[in-house]
């Protein structure tokens, strides 16, 4: 009873607002939970919803013809697992055409490569989102725990046909938005070696990360990036 006491108390403190959110990072998460095995789902959501306006996505079959920077079909990485993604239209009536999204699997501890395509409909700002999917834990009663899950993730290497993203070898956390969770303001991320990935090192985050990045009407896009799940906490009461 005494340990779950204190652990309601940091939980508590790591909710609070205040000039202390600062100090909070996403590594505290170790000493209040013990990590219960690997992500083993991948949540991938392309969005046409930004500040600066309304991109529609083209109905149809996807992928689509994946073409490289040259125009050669793409092949796919000798040295990794490599998956096409299929995305579908996502949200309310009024919304699906402007949201695609797929949750993929993503094997524990093994760095997959995953293709995704899309054409907009028109000009405009997008954004991009992949990730970790957590859960949220309930009750018997069917109400949920007031925290979350949460999770690690590793990113590395991400190319584009037809767009221009920021920071493709994932070197600058900065450049990426980072998902918040209720009790950490501070998310923690860095750039890690890992001998497995393409490179050598990659980008850990906790929680899934976005980008905004400009399109062109009518002309198909093409994104890949290479993922490994990491360490998953199930959340406390």
């Amino acid at each position: 009873m005494k340990n779950i006491g204190k652990i309601l108390i940091a939980l508590f403190g790591f909710a609070v607002c205040g000039s202390g959110y600062a100090k909070d990072s996403i590594e505290d998460a170790y000493d209040l939970y013990a990590p219960s095995g690997k992500t083993t789902k991948c949540w991938l959501h392309v969005s046409g919803e930004t500040k600066g306006g309304r991109v529609s996505f083209e109905k149809g079959k996807n992928p689509l013809v994946v073409r490289d920077e040259n125009g050669n079909l793409m092949e796919k990485d000798p040295n990794y697992e490599t998956r096409y993604v299929m995305l579908d239209f996502w949200g309310g009536e009024d919304n699906r055409a402007f949201n695609l999204h797929r949750m993929v699997e993503a094997p524990e501890g093994k760095w997959v490569k995953y293709v995704l395509t899309f054409k907009p409909r028109k000009a405009g700002k997008i954004r991009i989102e992949f990730g970790p999917y957590v859960g949220h834990q309930h009750y018997p009663d069917k109400s949920m725990y007031q925290y979350r899950d949460l999770a690690y993730a590793r990113y590395a290497k991400l190319e584009s046909v037809n767009a221009k993203l920021k920071d493709p070898d994932f070197k600058n956390p900065k450049t990426w938005g980072m998902q918040k969770y209720y009790y950490f303001k501070e998310i923690k991320s860095a750039v890690v070696t890992d001998e497995e990935a393409p490179g050598g090192k990659c980008l850990r985050a906790t929680g899934r990360i976005s980008q905004e990045f400009a399109v062109k009407a009518g002309v198909p896009v093409t994104i890949t990036f290479f993922y490994r799940s990491d360490d998953y906490f199930k959340a406390k009461k």
